[in-house]
C-alpha cells in the first residue's frame, strides 16, 4: 500500500470516528471519539502532504478561485461583511478545493469538486430560506463542516479517479 492511499484511508477513518462522536454513536464518549477522529484527519492529512512531496505545484485554477469567491460572496450577501469569523468558517471548503487545485494531479477534479461544495451550499441557502422550521439554521451554520470533511473530499476522490481513468484510455487507444 502505497503513502498515499495510506493517508486517504486514515482521513477517511477520522471522518468516520468525528461524525460518529458528533452524532453521540459512542454515549458518553462521544467527545472522546469525535476528539480521536479529528486527531486522526489531521494525522491523515500530514500522511498525505507528505505522499505530495514530489508532485508539482502550481497556481490554483482560476475556474476554483472563480467559484470559491461567488461561495464566499454567498455567504457574505447572507450575513453581510460584519460577520468575519463566521465568512472565514465558511470560506473552509473554498480554501480546500483552491489547495486542491494546486496540485498538478488534481487541478482538474478541483473543479468538480468546488462545484459540488457551492451546489451543496446553494441547497443549504434555499433550504433554510424556504423552511418553516425553526431550527432549520443549525443546517447552514454546519454546512461548511460537511462540505470540508464530506462533500468536497469525496468529489475530489472520484473526479481524480475519472481522469486518471480517461487519461489511461486515451493513452490506451494512442492519444496522446
Amino acid at each position: 500500500m502505497n503513502l498515499g492511499r495510506a493517508g486517504v484511508a486514515t482521513c477517511f477513518a477520522g471522518v468516520l470516528l468525528f461524525f460518529g462522536g458528533l452524532y453521540g454513536l459512542a454515549r458518553e464518549s462521544s467527545l472522546y471519539v469525535s476528539a480521536a477522529g479529528g486527531g486522526l484527519l489531521l494525522v491523515g492529512l500530514v500522511i498525505l502532504v507528505v505522499a505530495a512531496r514530489g508532485t508539482t505545484f502550481s497556481w490554483p485554477h482560476p475556474a476554483v478561485v472563480a467559484v470559491s469567491v461567488l461561495g464566499v460572496a454567498l455567504f457574505a450577501y447572507v450575513n453581510g461583511f460584519g460577520a468575519t469569523g463566521f465568512l472565514l468558517w465558511a470560506s473552509v471548503p473554498y480554501l480546500f478545493c483552491i489547495l486542491a487545485s494546486c496540485f498538478a494531479p488534481m487541478r482538474v477534479a478541483a473543479i468538480a469538486a468546488v462545484v459540488v461544495v457551492i451546489a451543496f451550499d446553494v441547497f443549504v441557502h434555499y433550504s433554510v430560506l424556504t423552511s418553516k422550521n425553526s431550527t432549520a439554521a443549525i443546517a447552514y451554520i454546519y454546512s461548511p463542516l460537511w462540505n470540508t470533511l464530506v462533500f468536497a473530499p469525496i468529489a475530489l476522490f472520484v473526479a481524480s479517479l475519472v481522469v486518471r481513468r480517461r487519461a489511461g484510455e486515451q493513452e490506451h487507444n494512442g492519444v496522446p
